[in-house]
């Protein structure tokens, strides 16, 4: 070390009052004595000797005050040892030992293999310098960091144990890298305990290239292990006359036959049971048709018995469902007389969310019709009189939605509701394709194009006649058309949404309706702008769910979304019977699997399902090897060296150090401070009795 720098600078302007000392020192009051005498004004002048300076007299208790001042403010400075470069740099090594804690750790001697593995990292790192304790699954949590010793680190380890948390490899790393960033050991290494999970989610992961890498692989062989890897609803299988299929994918994910029963219950009640035996490897999937309830939310559990037990992976053989409809959407269909039955058709295929349609001519359209509407769909026409458009900006500025397509007919419409739309392009005798959905938006899935009818290609699509629509600033473009014109164009206005299509419906204009597209880009457009988002069936342990937004979405979860907007705490009822309260804001993470409860005031409770990730199951490995290949090294930071100059983060060991020796100080001078007291009235008594 060849010096000691300070993060806050500033704070060293609090040594200025060291000079309290000092004039406490010199500031000693005289005993007055004289007698009091007549006027001088008549004797001579006469010259006065000047009085030498005072002197500190107790030089060496000022000098433990001045220390002690000076150990306090530079503890609270935030100090950090200064190396340079060109010296020797500090010795020893400092160590992050990554541990996993995901589900896949709970196989049978998996995690206890882990824990031997970490105990002797931590052992090596001890011998060579310091050592953090980092576990981790979706996100790393530090529980022992590198000042807090040995003592610390084991205790640490010995309370870790496998959750019910999905692998994140890459975001391990990052925590790890970020514990070392401010290290200035000689060398800095990261050991990473974990059984290497091929299937494991996240990023690619990178690690900084002057940060030693070592890879502790723990696992054992892999049984049998049935697991329940998925469960959704079939396209199709919504029809009103008809049950609901749910269908359930039950693999075996181990290297050995394995043979078990799949059970599904709804809202508590027993139902159907499927004996299945599979090979490694193999994979099936099972319908199972259901009548889940309209109005509320249907709970459904699926469960796995006698898969042998052997892999000890329990949670996999839970799959949790919620089966909710989006509440329904009433809807101001406005058409010019005359129009195609498109549109009519499509709407009335909705069944997630209903769709209550009411059609209007645009001349018996009235303001009433506007405010009772969730969403309006101007069908190549517009009202054209202004109280009817001030009460339509109205609607949408509130919440409501407007979806615009373009015609023969389209009127003109505020300049806050859609941008400005110009004259009928017709680009040619082959037309115009569009072009794809924009990647990321909530449409995007209705036209991914994975080959079935709820996701056929918007670029199926050839428009023979569009109008050109420019867009504003903060308008979206969710799609053009190959000429670079926009297509289908997205806009806020206050808390409602604007969706504009640059085209029709109409045959003359485009082949959309045609198109197997057609049908799922209408109804989840409607759905999206009326604020109905997809909800989810059942989402992963450490999930954060928005209880408001998904309470105003589903079917029977009304009251719950007004007595969370009436300002009344929300409640979360665990799987176990464990409630707590959210005293701020909707938005809770779920972690343990199964049903979870959100509660407000009186309202009923809307589930929540959490279940494993399927990936946690996968039980094949990646070898080192493999591993290495696809982990990025990125360059240290420039400067950055092991023993270099270090800033940014103070050194705890170094402030708790300063701390303890201005206490020391403080102490010593007490004790000088009373002996002088003392001495000095031993003397005064001596004088007074001579």
């Amino acid at each position: 070390m060849t010096g000691l720098g300070v993060l806050a600078p500033w704070l060293l302007g609090a040594l200025a009052a060291a000079a309290i000392p000092v004039i406490a020192h010199l500031a000693r009051a005289e005993p007055p004595e004289g007698r009091g005498f007549p006027s001088l004004m008549f004797l001579k002048r006469v010259p006065f000797p000047s009085r030498a300076r005072r002197r500190v007299r107790d030089r060496a208790l000022l000098a433990l005050r001045l220390l002690a001042l000076l150990a306090l403010v530079l503890a609270f400075a935030g100090p950090y040892p200064l190396y340079d470069g060109a010296a020797a740099p500090p010795p020893g090594r400092d160590t992050v030992v990554l541990v996993d804690v995901s589900y896949s750790m709970s196989a049978p001697g998996v995690f206890d293999a882990a824990r031997e593995a970490a105990g002797e990292a931590v052992d090596e790192a001890l011998a060579e310098g310091r050592v953090a304790v980092v576990s981790f699954d979706s996100a790393p949590l530090t529980v022992s960091g590198l000042d807090e010793g040995a003592a610390a680190a084991r205790q640490a380890l010995s309370g870790l144990a496998p959750g019910p948390g999905a692998t994140d490899l890459a975001r391990a790393l990052e925590g790890a890298e970020r514990l070392l960033a401010a290290s200035v050991a000689g060398a800095r290494r990261v050991v990473l305990v974990t059984d290497l999970q091929a299937a494991s989610g996240g990023r690619e992961p990178r690690l900084r290239e002057d940060i030693e890498l070592a890879i502790r692989a723990v696992g054992a062989p892999r049984p049998g292990n049935l697991a329940l890897t998925a469960a959704w609803i079939a396209h199709g299988a919504r029809a009103a006359d008809g049950p609901t299929v749910l269908r359930a994918r039950v693999a075996n994910t181990g290297g050995e036959p394995a043979a078990g029963t799949l059970r599904i219950a709804v809202d508590g009640l027993d139902g159907d049971s499927h004996p299945l035996t599979l090979g490694p490897g193999e994979a099936r999937e099972i319908p199972l048709p259901l009548f889940p309830a309209a109005e509320r939310p249907t709970r459904v559990h699926l469960s796995l018995d006698a898969d042998g037990g052997a892999s000890g992976l329990i949670a996999d053989d839970h799959l949790y469902r919620v089966l909710a409809r989006r509440r329904p959407v009433d809807v101001l269909l406005v058409q010019p007389p005359g129009a195609p039955p498109y549109l009519d058709a499509a709407l009335a295929l909705a069944r997630d969310p209903a769709l209550r349609v009411v059609r209007r001519a645009p001349a018996a359209v009235t303001p009433d019709d506007v405010v009772a509407a969730e969403v309006v769909i101007l069908d190549g026409a517009a009202p054209a009189d202004a109280a009817l458009l001030d009460a339509l900006d109205e609607r949408v500025s509130a919440g409501g939605g407007l979806l615009w397509l373009a015609g023969e007919r389209s009127g003109a419409l505020p300049g806050s509701l859609l941008p400005a739309v110009g004259d009928v392009v017709s680009p040619g005798p082959h037309g115009s394709a569009l072009g794809d959905l924009a990647p990321g938006h909530p449409l995007s899935a209705a036209g991914a194009g994975d080959g079935t009818a709820a996701a056929a290609p918007l670029s199926a699509v050839t428009a023979w006649r569009y109008r050109r629509v420019t867009p504003a600033a903060g308008d979206e473009v969710l799609a053009r058309f190959d000429g670079g014109d926009p297509a289908l164009l997205a806009r806020a206005r206050g808390d409602g949404r604007v969706l504009a299509l640059a085209t029709s419906v109409a045959p003359e204009w485009s082949t959309l309706a045609l198109e197997p597209v057609f049908v799922p880009l209408l109804l989840e457009g409607v759905a999206w702008i009326a604020g109905r988002p997809e909800l989810p069936g059942s989402v992963v342990p450490g999930s954060a769910v928005d209880a408001a937004e998904t309470a105003a979405a589903a079917a029977g979860g009304e009251a719950l979304a007004r007595a969370l907007a009436a300002g009344d705490a929300l409640r979360v009822r665990a799987p176990g019977g464990a409630e707590r309260r959210i005293a701020e804001g909707a938005s809770v993470v779920l972690d343990a699997p199964g049903f979870h409860e959100l509660r407000a005031g009186d309202a009923a409770a809307l589930p929540v399902a959490v279940s494993v990730d399927a990936r946690e199951s996968q039980f094949r490995p990646l070898t080192e090897a493999a591993f290495r290949e696809r982990l990025r090294r990125g360059p240290a930071p420039a400067g950055r060296a092991p023993g270099a100059l270090r800033g940014g983060e103070p050194d705890r060991r170094l402030a708790h150090g300063l701390l303890a020796l201005a206490a020391a100080l403080l102490l010593l001078e007490s004790v000088l401070a009373r002996r002088i007291t003392r001495r000095r009235a031993r003397a005064a008594a001596r004088e007074a009795t001579a």
